[in-house]
C-alpha cells in the first residue's frame, strides 16, 4: 500500500547510469519515528522501480525502501502546466511506496493519515506528549502550540501551494483567518488563543488548560483527516466504473 503523499517527501535530483531522475524519500524514520533527511547508502533502479538502503540521520539505523515510478500521479496532482515547469524534460520521477521495517504509526497518538501527510506536526506533537508524560507541565503546552501552528500552516500550504512563502511568514492568526469554513476557523482560532496562553506568564483563559488545547487540536486533526479522505479516497470511488 502506498503510504506516502508526494508533496511530503524529501525530493532530490540524481542520476543513475546515463539517466537523470527525481526521487522522493519518506521523511520519517521507521525505527525512531523522527522526522529527518535520510542518508542514501546504496541505490539501484530497474525498469519502473528503485531500491535503496537508507540511514536515519537521527538514530543512525539503516532501513530499506522501495520506490515506484509516479510521473502520471505528479502530473495529475499538479496539473499539466505546473508539471512542465517542475519537470520540463519529462525525466522519470520515483517516490517511496514501501519501507522496511514499516513505519510504526502506532507510536504516534494520531491518525495514520495525519502522520503520513504531516510528519513534522506528528513529531512535534509526539515530543510535547513525551514532555507531558514526564511531568514537564510548564513546557509541554508550548510544544502543543508549535505543533498546532505547523499543522495549520502545512494544511493551508497544501490548499494554496502558490502562497507557501506568505503562509510561512505570516502570524498563526492570519493563517487561521484563511479557512473558509466557520467551524474550522473557530476551532483553530480557539486553539490558537489557548496555545498563546501556554507561551505567556499570565493566562487570559483561566477556565481552560492544556488538556482542552489538546482536545481542540484533536478536533482539527480529525477535520483535516476527513477532508483528505474525501478528496482522495472518495474521488477514486466515485470516479470508478458504475
Amino acid at each position: 500500500m502506498d503510504h506516502y503523499s508526494f508533496r511530503k517527501l524529501d525530493w532530490r535530483k540524481d542520476s543513475y547510469g546515463r539517466d537523470d531522475f527525481f526521487y522522493g524519500l519518506a521523511s520519517i524514520c521507521p525505527h525512531c519515528t523522527k522526522g529527518m533527511t535520510p542518508e542514501v547508502l546504496t541505490k539501484t533502479f530497474w525498469n519502473n522501480q528503485g531500491f535503496m538502503v537508507l540511514k536515519c540521520t537521527a538514530c543512525k539505523e539503516a532501513y530499506f525502501s522501495i520506490l515506484s515510478l509516479c510521473n502520471d500521479e505528479v502530473k495529475e496532482s499538479l496539473g499539466f502546466d505546473e508539471y512542465l515547469k517542475m519537470n520540463p524534460n519529462d525525466i522519470r520521477i520515483f517516490k517511496a511506496t514501501e519501507t522496511f521495517p514499516e513505519i510504526a504509526f502506532e507510536k504516534f497518538n494520531l491518525p495514520e493519515k495525519i502522520v503520513e501527510l504531516y510528519p513534522q506536526f506528528a513529531r512535534i506533537y509526539n515530543q510535547a506528549e513525551t514532555a507531558e508524560k514526564d511531568n514537564l507541565d510548564e513546557i509541554c503546552g508550548i510544544g502543543y502550540r508549535k505543533a498546532l501552528e505547523v499543522l495549520v500552516k502545512e494544511n493551508l500550504c497544501n490548499k494554496n501551494p502558490d502562497e507557501k512563502e506568505t503562509i510561512y511568514s505570516e502570524t498563526l492568526a492570519q493563517s487561521v483567518a484563511r479557512y473558509k469554513y466557520e467551524t474550522v476557523k473557530k476551532v483553530a482560532k480557539a486553539a490558537t488563543w489557548l496555545g498563546n496562553d501556554e507561551a505567556h506568564m499570565v493566562r487570559k483563559h483561566l477556565s481552560y488548560d492544556t488538556q482542552y488545547l489538546k482536545k481542540l487540536i484533536s478536533v482539527l486533526v480529525h477535520i483535516i483527516e476527513a477532508e483528505h479522505i474525501a478528496d482522495s479516497d472518495l474521488g477514486r470511488i466515485l470516479d470508478s466504473p458504475k
